[in-house]
């Protein structure tokens, strides 16, 4: 009986010196949605991440230069409660095709907005809006649109001051050369690369 009196005094204790909870780490997901269920997954899961409180997605950055790409990455947002999230498209981007999910969103089951704002617009406005070193940059598309953020004026010391990770998809695994999202803007890749 003694035991258990000792316990929960310690117990008590314990809770009120526990850390106070961590900020949401926020996150720019930049892709070329469309083609595969691959990119569909990913911002699925940031979302979930976001109900859990661990992210906030500030925002989604398109690589693909079709208008339906960007329509499909706001359906998803919608369907997750956050229609909000800033979306930038790219323009003059290496990718027009319109990917297999075009037809489930033009019959109307899924609504979205659509999104007439460039990326390098919507990526400079959310990082200055944003804490030094705190964003995530989760890349799962070309690196078009990084790169010409780091082209634009001040871009690249944005950039440095408030991106604490650059998490790209470009890994190549089978020795194959270069990844898909790699090789179709080679010279945007080897900008972001050099820094």
């Amino acid at each position: 009986m003694k035991l258990r009196l000792f316990a929960i005094p310690m117990l008590c204790g314990a809770l009120a010196f526990a850390a106070p909870p961590r900020p949401a780490v926020p996150v720019i997901f930049d892709t070329d949605i469309g083609n595969d269920v691959d990119d569909c997954l990913a911002l699925a899961i940031l979302h979930a991440f976001a109900s859990r409180g661990e992210i906030r997605l500030a925002a989604v950055t398109i690589t693909k230069d079709n208008p339906w790409a960007a329509r499909l990455a706001s359906a998803i947002d919608i369907f997750y409660g956050r229609s909000n999230v800033p979306i930038g498209v790219v323009h003059d981007g290496q990718t027009k095709d319109v990917g297999y999910l075009k037809k489930a969103i033009d019959a109307g089951r899924y609504p979205y907005r659509d999104h007439p704002e460039d990326a390098v617009t919507v990526l400079r406005r959310v990082l200055q809006s944003e804490m030094d070193s705190s964003v995530v940059i989760v890349q799962v598309g070309f690196s078009t649109n990084l790169a010409r953020l780091l082209d634009s004026p001040g871009g690249r010391a944005l950039a440095a001051r408030k991106v604490s990770r650059l998490v790209l998809m470009a890994g190549d695994f089978a020795g194959g050369g270069p990844e898909y999202n790699v090789k179709t803007d080679i010279p945007s890749a080897q900008k972001l690369a050099a820094g």
